[in-house]
């Protein structure tokens, strides 16, 4: 017997849910659904039970193994407003917006009074191509859901995420930060702060106002980051603008070895005159640096020791910063070659060290974008999970379109080359197309990459149904990576190396395109201009003066007896 003041025992059912709840809370899914089986294991029918694993498994992206457990519940409970809502948010998911609508419109007919169906409503409003007639439903639903819920920081943060979506940033901006206000310390709400920091549309062509909010986002997400370490959303964010900003130092020194192998073949022709050389070696030092400092704006923002646990990891480290600053110190020596180097028999000497730098090179982009890949898997960023399928595919298609725009390229410096090999020095041509060819490659490599985690991913049953790697995407990658191996190949082969004609002993001089007729002419402008002029009337007369010293030979016109012709008669009445 019990004593008459004790209390009954918790159901396990019960406890199991409020412990799934808690843990879904604080965003630690994987517990959270482990604790709603342990519930369902004693209560298998329990709806509230059910409801909340469906939930759960909405929340871990997990949409394809969320519907058909939420098709049951409606069937079973047709006037459950909370179970057709996260149908429809199932629907959503999956890309069936149709029935994602109808499930919302449902929730809301039952349960009119609940802000997240009418929000609900809203962001299926702004999914895809964006109407005037659904811009005009997302605003009336996003007014009426405040107007429940004015205070909410999780309503006010979807408004936002909704306003974000239509295009007017400000107006999400002030949502988060009434909600903040509120709220300071909710993790949704500081998310989209820094998602919002890092939104930014240039006013003009030239305007370069974005990269101070890149570096600011970063610095938001490092914060957030600090506060709640396990926050997923933060964290791929903040890898993806880190990655972004290091796989741009990582060209760097391509670049640079491209522009002195195109300098020499425009420069250094047959003869013995130098044309524009300059301009190759400011452009040369010019885009490293400003690379260098605007990347370094973003990545001094990182937290403390991230940058270091990116970069320094695998087994692979050092031959990774050994190749780079190899091939940086290539294009270093390049630049400086294109000042002094002036002696035609070293020129072959110079281009075939620009081989080895791209060679370098090519070495140490594919090293790093290794260690990306091999960083994100040890971030989470390709877990065993959808949502992890889900950024592979996405990884894939930054990769592709990257891709396409570097073979564009390579197709415009080929044309570069032919017309170097047949025009200036041809033996500057395939070094160029190695150096562009090594500035391809490492996106091969990822292009590759990304196939095989979303292949494997795919394999694991992590893809959603019916979605698959394209069976086409295969076949293109390995056409791409034979002809660039048969261009990169092409290249080696006709790379200077044994001597020709062009490596007989002579010396380039730099050929001075601006006259020094008017290199006395100095002091204040009305000064300067009135020696111009008396410079040009002194050059007139000595033009007249040669002119007058030329013997221009006679020659006897005969005439010529032009014959009359007299005009025909008029014909008529």
């Amino acid at each position: 017997m019990t004593d008459a003041g004790a209390s009954e025992p918790l159901d396990p059912a019960v406890i199991a849910l409020r412990k799934a709840k808690a843990l879904g809370d604080l965003g630690k899914l994987d517990d959270a659904l482990a604790a709603a089986e342990e519930g369902l294991r004693h209560a298998p029918d329990d709806t509230a039970l059910l409801t909340l694993e469906a939930w759960l498994l909405l929340k871990a992206e997990r949409p394809a193994d969320a519907k058909p457990l939420l098709v049951e519940l409606v069937a079973a409970q047709p006037e459950d407003a909370l179970c057709m809502f996260l149908l429809s948010v199932a629907h959503s998911s999956l890309g069936d917006l149709k029935d994602a609508r109808l499930a919302a419109d449902r929730a809301l007919e039952l349960d009119p009074q609940t802000a997240r169906y009418h929000l609900q409503i809203a962001f299926l409003a702004v999914e895809g191509l964006i109407s005037a007639a659904d811009r005009e439903l997302a605003i009336a639903r996003v007014a009426s859901a405040l107007e429940l819920e004015p205070e909410s920081p999780s309503t006010l943060r979807s408004a936002a995420e909704i306003y974000r979506a239509l295009g007017d940033t400000d107006a999400a901006k002030g949502f988060v930060a009434r909600g903040l206000a509120v709220a300071p310390q909710d993790q949704s709400l500081l998310f989209m702060r820094a998602v919002l920091i890092g939104d930014y549309t240039p006013t003009s062509a030239t305007d370069q106002g974005g990269l101070p909010h890149v570096a600011n986002q970063v610095t938001a997400l490092g914060e957030l980051l600090g506060m709640a370490p396990d926050n997923v959303q933060a964290g791929q964010v903040l890898f993806g603008r880190v990655w972004a900003q290091l796989l741009r130092l990582v060209d760097t020194p391509l670049i640079m070895i491209a522009v002195v192998a195109l300098s020499v073949g425009i420069a250094m022709g047959t003869g013995p005159s130098l044309h524009n050389i300059y301009w190759g070696a400011v452009f040369a030092v010019v885009w490293p640096l400003f690379r260098l400092i605007t990347t370094r704006s973003v990545l001094s923002r990182a937290p403390r020791g991230y940058l270091r646990r990116m970069t320094r990891g695998g087994r692979d480290a050092r031959l990774r910063f050994a190749a780079s600053f190899g091939a940086l110190g290539v294009g270093v020596v390049g630049v400086l070659c294109l000042v002094w180097l002036r002696e035609a028999s070293l020129v072959r000497w110079l281009l075939l060290l620009l081989v080895a730098g791209s060679i370098l090179g090519a070495v140490a982009s594919v090293l790093w974008y290794r260690r990306y890949f091999d960083a994100a898997i040890e971030s989470g960023i390709f877990a065993p999970t959808e949502l992890g399928f889900r950024s592979a595919r996405l990884a894939r298609s930054g990769m592709v379109r990257s891709l396409t725009w570097r073979i564009v390229v390579l197709g415009v410096v080929s044309i570069l080359a032919a017309m170097i090999s047949v025009l200036t020095r041809a033996d500057a041509a395939p070094v160029l197309i190695i150096a562009v060819v090594a500035w391809v490659s490492p996106l091969v490599y990822g292009l590759w990459r990304t196939r095989v985690i979303a292949s494997r991913l795919a394999d694991e049953d992590h893809a959603p149904p019916g979605v698959r790697p394209s069976v086409v995407g295969g076949p293109v990658a390995g056409v791409v990576s034979l002809a660039l191996a048969a261009a990169a190949v092409l290249a080696v082969v006709q790379a200077p190396w044994l001597p020709s004609e062009r490596d007989q002993p002579q010396t380039y001089v730099q050929v001075d395109s601006t006259s020094d007729l008017y290199d006395d002419c100095t002091g204040r402008y009305a000064s300067r201009l009135t020696c111009i002029v008396d410079k040009n009337e002194e050059r007139i007369e000595e033009m007249n003066d040669d002119f007058d010293e030329l013997d221009i030979p006679e020659f006897d016109v005969p005439e010529i007896e032009i014959p009359t012709f007299t005009p025909p008669p008029t014909v008529g009445p």
